[in-house]
């Protein structure tokens, strides 16, 4: 069953070590119907499983626009983890 692939239920199923390899970042428009429950949900099931996790507020609803405009904060987001987590510590 499709629902039992949806990114909610495999984030409770993966074991603690894989869980903290893991880091996220949602883009949602809180207030959107559908989507924006849909990540508050998300978000709360990461949080719960300790997940880490940047959460983007758009104020565009989903769809191609939204992706354009918040595109360079979600790579922001993600490079800043990459930083802090020490990826590029050893390049030179």
């Amino acid at each position: 069953m499709l629902a039992d692939y949806s990114p909610t239920v495999v984030a409770t199923q993966l074991a603690n070590a894989t869980r903290s390899q893991l880091h996220f970042v949602i883009v949602a428009k809180p207030d959107q119907p559908g989507y924006g429950p849909d990540a508050a949900t998300f978000e709360k099931v990461l949080s719960d499983a300790g997940y880490g996790y940047d959460a983007i507020v758009a104020f565009e609803p989903h769809g191609w626009s939204q992706v354009r405009d918040y595109f360079p904060a979600a790579v922001e987001a993600w490079a800043a983890r990459e930083i802090t987590s020490g990826v590029f510590a050893n390049s030179k």
